[in-house]
């Protein structure tokens, strides 16, 4: 089992550069910027992937008496479950040839410089699509012929009926936030996020419109903007966040604590060199996805859209 040190605790130029990178990609990539990062606490051999332990909420007992004098109560196993996933390593190439080195573009920037940061915004798109994506663990193996690439598992390949409420493609309405937010509270794990793409985002804000409408007058235009779901019971007070990486039909909520990028190498920018008349770069980044409580997410599916 592979433990993790969050790149809070690290202090490396690799590891200031991801916690960076993801400061500034707060908009463009809100998932990626959230959710914890950091490295295995051990090396292990990246094709076997990342597996760890997680614990479930413990749910006690109404039937649990005992005799004067009695034997010692049975040892209790805890409620242990069992998860992994794979590295997937992510590659963007940027160049120039050499009649355009050290030239500015017509904003007077440099080239190289402009197309790296064009660069580093594909290469975290890619990123936040791929883990907010269904896909499936796929287990890298450079023996077979042809070679397998290492694909991670997306946040969304945890969606189970455990831990989703099906809507039925009727309209969002309050009661499916709640049944959602009463999943993780009932392990402990509340939600704190919930992303959703815009047609859920407009169903949302349509929550009560009619109650609203008209409370400043005839004269303005008014419309609900939810950016905070707040006092519901089992979720006091919930971030809204507006992806189009989700499909329209559901919303994914969230545990910040209960989801963690793990990298086996930093995002870095190395230099290849030349290729002929060419100066070449690349972006890599190694990592996988780490979910610790399954029921840290949770989703509404099938929506009306």
């Amino acid at each position: 089992m592979d433990g993790i040190v969050y790149l809070e605790d690290q202090h490396t130029p690799q590891a200031d550069l991801v916690t960076t990178i993801a400061k500034i990609g707060k908009t463009k990539t809100p998932f990626y910027a959230l959710i914890n990062k950091g490295t295995p606490d051990k090396k292990g051999k990246a094709k076997d992937g990342h597996q760890w332990w997680y614990e479930t909420a413990p749910t006690g007992s109404d039937d649990n008496a005992h005799l004067e004098g009695g034997d010692t109560a049975n040892n209790v196993e805890r409620n242990l479950g069992e998860s992994k996933n794979h590295y997937q390593i992510i590659k963007h190439e940027y160049g120039v040839t050499g009649s355009a080195k050290g030239k500015q573009d017509i904003e007077g920037k440099d080239e190289l410089v402009t197309q790296g940061v064009t660069s580093m915004d594909d290469h975290l798109l890619t990123i936040e699509r791929i883990i907010l994506s269904s896909a499936t663990p796929v287990q890298r193996d450079n023996l077979a012929i042809p070679k397998v690439a290492g694909k991670l598992g997306g946040i969304r390949h945890w969606i189970t009926v455990e831990n989703s409420v099906v809507a039925g493609t009727v309209a969002l309405n309050k009661t499916h936030l709640r049944d959602m937010f009463k999943i993780g509270w009932k392990e402990g794990v509340e939600t704190e996020y919930v992303f959703m793409n815009d047609a859920q985002k407009d169903a949302l804000d349509n929550l009560d419109l009619d109650s609203n409408n008209g409370i400043y007058g005839k004269k303005d235009l008014r419309v609900n903007d939810y950016q905070t779901i707040k006092n519901f019971t089992y979720a006091k007070d919930v971030k809204v966040i507006l992806t189009p990486h989700l499909p329209q039909d559901m919303i994914l909520g969230v545990n910040a604590d209960s989801v963690a990028l793990v990298h086996q190498r930093l995002t870095e920018v190395e230099e290849l060199g030349k290729t002929g008349d060419m100066l070449k770069k690349t972006i890599i980044t190694e990592l996988t996805l780490r979910v610790n409580n399954p029921y840290g997410v949770t989703a509404i599916t099938g929506l009306n859209v």
